[in-house]
C-alpha cells in the first residue's frame, strides 16, 4: 500500500492502480506548471540581479590570456582567487569557471579560466598542484616532486647566463637553502653585471620565480620567497 496525501493506492489491486492513474497523473501536471512558474519567477530575478551588478560594475570579465599575472585585469586575479578560497579546497578550471558563471560574472571558456588561475599561481596568490588543479595559499601542499635543475649549481661563476631563468636559478643555487625575494635576486644581478637596474628587473624577475616555481624546479617556503633546496620540515611548499 502506498499512501500520499487524500490518496491510497493496493499496489497489489491492478484495478485500484489503473483507477489512481489518471487522478495521480493531474496531480504530477499540476506540479509540473508550479515547477515551471517557480522557474520561471527564478529565471526574472536572476536576470535582475545579473543587471544591477553589471550597472554597478561588480561583474568581472575573464578573457582569454597567456598566464602572465603581469597582463589579466586585477579583477580577474581576484575572482579566481575568491572562488578557490570560497572551495576551501583544491579545485580544477571547470569548478572555478561554474562557480565564476553562477555569479553572474562573464567567462570566455574554461582555457581563460585555467590561464588566469595559473597568472594568480604565479603572482603568488594560490597554489598550484599538478598541472590543472589549484588550492588556497592556507591550504598546506605535499612535498612536490621536482624538475632537475644542474645549470643551478654554476652558481655565480661560469659563463653568463643565457636567460633570465638560467640566472635566477643559478643565484638561488649560490645559497640554495637561503630563502631569497625578488629584490635580493635582482640586486646579486645587477652585481654580476647580468642585469642594469633592479628597479626595471623585478616584474619581470617575480613572474620567472613564479613560472619557475609553477615548474617545479624551485620551492616556495613563504610567500615572495623561493629557494633551491627544499624548505625545512613542517613548512608548506606549495
Amino acid at each position: 500500500m502506498i499512501e500520499v496525501p487524500n490518496i491510497s493506492i493496493d499496489l497489489g489491486n491492478p484495478e485500484s492502480i489503473r483507477e489512481k492513474v489518471p487522478e495521480i497523473s493531474e496531480i504530477v501536471a499540476q506540479k509540473h506548471k508550479t515547477a515551471l512558474k517557480a522557474q520561471e519567477d527564478f529565471d526574472t530575478w536572476n536576470q535582475l540581479l545579473a543587471r544591477l551588478k553589471a550597472m554597478a560594475g561588480l561583474v568581472v570579465r575573464i578573457e582569454e590570456n597567456d598566464g602572465d599575472p603581469e597582463t589579466v585585469a586585477p579583477e580577474a586575479l581576484d575572482a579566481v582567487v575568491w572562488a578557490v578560497e570560497q572551495a576551501g579546497t583544491r579545485i580544477q578550471p571547470v569548478g572555478v569557471h561554474n562557480a565564476l558563471a553562477e555569479e553572474g560574472h562573464l567567462v570566455a571558456g574554461r582555457e581563460a579560466v585555467f590561464h588566469t588561475l595559473t597568472a594568480a599561481a604565479r603572482a603568488g596568490l594560490l597554489h598550484q598542484v599538478g598541472e590543472r588543479a589549484f588550492a588556497p595559499l592556507d591550504q598546506p601542499i605535499e612535498a612536490r616532486e621536482m624538475v632537475p635543475t644542474p645549470e643551478a649549481h654554476l652558481g655565480l661563476g661560469g659563463p653568463t647566463p643565457q636567460s633570465k631563468a638560467e640566472a635566477t636559478l643559478r643565484i638561488l643555487g649560490s645559497e640554495s637553502n637561503r630563502p631569497w625575494s625578488a629584490p635580493e635576486v635582482a640586486a646579486v644581478m645587477v652585481d654580476m653585471g647580468w642585469a642594469e637596474d633592479p628597479e626595471r628587473e623585478l616584474a619581470s624577475l617575480a613572474s620567472t620565480l613564479s613560472r619557475l616555481h609553477a615548474e617545479r624546479k624551485i620551492h616556495r617556503p613563504a610567500r615572495g620567497k623561493y629557494q633551491l633546496s627544499p624548505a625545512e620540515a613542517g613548512v608548506a611548499d606549495g
